[in-house]
């Protein structure tokens, strides 16, 4: 026979709701020390980018801290720490007989082979670049001014480019452009593009060389990542199809085109409705938009995930601060998901959105007719 239920007192109930908390607490401390540790892995592996030290390991094997401070050029006892700190972290792969460090095969495609699938320097070396914006970024939360795009130095939109040559080059014409067979159809049979906020070109310079019987031209506000584009252009051999213009959107959008594209620009905008407006002015009838969003989603408690807290944090940091700091409403990295996307193209003029299936977790995919 079980022996009877004895109700517990209310002293004892409150004791063991305070150990309940404790232990909550103590599990939530040591996700809070994770998440510190993880910090300073980034740090880490920021400074390894920069200095090639992945790619060293990569393609030249296991190297003591002194081997790899001599291939490197670098201090070995900085070398010896930051190696370390990967590997007690995960990252890097150490034999305590030789005392040599390594990287392991599957950590390299992902940290030192680029261009690849799977490679992120360019985030870590964004993320190096956006160290010194914290006390800017402290006083916006005082003044709501935002953080001025001067303060952003060159490592920020480097970083950009080569987090974005992964798509460039693997996905935008072999796998993105076959889903929109009306896109495909018409830049084969000859149509003109512009592509707005182009920035370096990248995209727009890989669009040109799969249609050869299309003409292009991308806009920008940046006169220094036009001249890269140029020079871009120039370097692929399609620089008698591909123009690049200064533009600043919130002014409208000169010229009337078959086909208007926009990677990851528009929540980036001082005024996104005014771009839409803009676009859809600019498009001949039955013209077609492109664009690229970060893949959110209408409901905050849906963006609970890693890629969630890098939209938010990266929306601090740069996205919603810089638009704000333009006189803009800021809607942030993840800030025009799909619902508010339709309501805003219905209102702009657009006569259908469709969602083109990409299966990505950070990129939303979206075409639209005029």
């Amino acid at each position: 026979m079980e022996p009877p239920v004895v109700p517990m007192s209310q002293s004892e109930m409150s004791v063991a709701g305070q150990a309940s908390e404790a232990e909550q607490a103590g599990a939530f401390l040591g996700r809070a020390i994770g998440d510190i540790a993880s910090a300073y892995t980034v740090m880490c592996c920021s400074l390894g980018d920069r200095f090639g030290l992945f790619k060293d390991l990569a393609a030249h094997g296991p190297h003591t801290s002194q081997e790899l401070a001599d291939c490197s050029k670098l201090s070995e006892r900085y070398i010896r720490e930051w190696a370390s700190c990967l590997m007690v972290s995960g990252y890097l792969a150490y034999d305590p007989k030789s005392a040599r460090f390594s990287l392991p095969p599957a950590h390299a495609p992902v940290l030192a082979q680029e261009p690849g699938p799977f490679f992120i320097g360019g985030l870590y070396q964004q993320i190096g670049a956006l160290l010194p914006l914290y006390e800017p970024l402290a006083q916006a939360f005082k003044d709501g001014r935002g953080i001025s795009p001067s303060l952003y130095g060159p490592d920020v939109w480097k970083g950009e480019m080569r987090g974005n040559d992964m798509w460039h080059n693997q996905l935008l014409v072999n796998e993105w452009m076959p889903k929109m067979p009306d896109v495909k159809q018409r830049l084969e049979r000859g149509a003109s593009l512009a592509d707005i906020g182009c920035g370096g070109g990248r995209a727009l310079v890989r669009i040109a060389q799969a249609f050869p019987n299309s003409t292009f031209v991308g806009f920008d506000i940046d006169p220094p990542s036009l001249e890269r584009a140029r020079a871009l252009a120039a370097e692929e051999g399609v620089a008698d199809r591909v123009r690049f213009e200064v533009l600043d959107l919130t002014k409208g959008i000169r010229g009337s085109f078959d086909i208007l594209t926009a990677f990851d620009v528009v929540h980036d905008t001082a005024h996104p409705y005014g771009v839409l407006e803009s676009v859809r002015k600019a498009l001949k009838p039955g013209g077609l938009f492109v664009l690229l969003e970060i893949n959110g989603t209408d409901k905050l408690e849906d963006n609970v995930a890693p890629f969630g807290t890098v939209f938010f944090g990266w929306s601090l940091l740069m996205c919603m601060s810089i638009a704000i700091a333009r006189g803009g409403e800021g809607l942030g990295t993840p800030g025009l998901p799909e619902g508010k996307l339709r309501e805003m193209a219905s209102r702009a003029g657009f006569s259908s959105l469709r969602r083109v299936e990409i299966n990505d977790p950070i990129q939303a995919l979206f075409e639209l007719r005029a």
